[in-house]
């Protein structure tokens, strides 16, 4: 009867005493399929490769993930770098224009310095003219005192 009725028909109840794999190959050859379980079994195995690899490295990100300390204090909106670097810059400038001021202020300050000595120096050579001149004054005033007392 089976060679009548061909691959269309076989025993339900022999079916279900097979063995899974045999169930398989029963059906496949019903429905002309092949299938190589060996190669299954071998792109089975490189999947589930990949996957402990993935999950092994899914777990070490989780652990470094929960190590990373979060600063309660970051802005909630983003920062602008260009405006920082922009401001960065014109605070360099500004600074620079500084030390130039300060420098050009320093040697103000120190030429100053040098001519308030000048001042001293030139007031004390003014005292003692000053005083040379008086001295000279006196002398003349003496002498013609005594010019005026010897021509009595």
């Amino acid at each position: 009867m089976d060679e009548l009725v061909g691959k269309l028909s076989f025993d339900p109840l022999a079916f279900s005493n097979f063995k899974a794999k045999e169930q398989f190959d029963l059906l496949c050859d019903l429905c002309d399929i092949e299938f190589d379980f060996d190669k299954a079994e071998s792109e089975k195995q490189i999947v589930y490769s990949e996957r402990t690899i993935i999950n092994r490295q899914l777990k070490e990100l989780e652990a470094e993930e929960k190590n990373i300390d979060i600063d309660i204090f970051l802005p909630e909106e983003s920062v602008d770098i260009q405006g920082l670097i922009t401001e960065l810059h014109e605070l360099h400038e500004y600074n620079l224009d500084q030390e130039i001021y300060k420098k050009e202020i320093d040697e103000d300050e120190e030429l100053v310095k040098e001519n308030e000595m000048k001042i001293k120096e030139l007031t004390n050579a003014n005292v003692v003219m000053k005083k040379a001149i008086n001295d000279t004054k006196n002398k003349q005033g003496q002498l013609k005192d005594d010019t005026e007392i010897n021509a009595k």
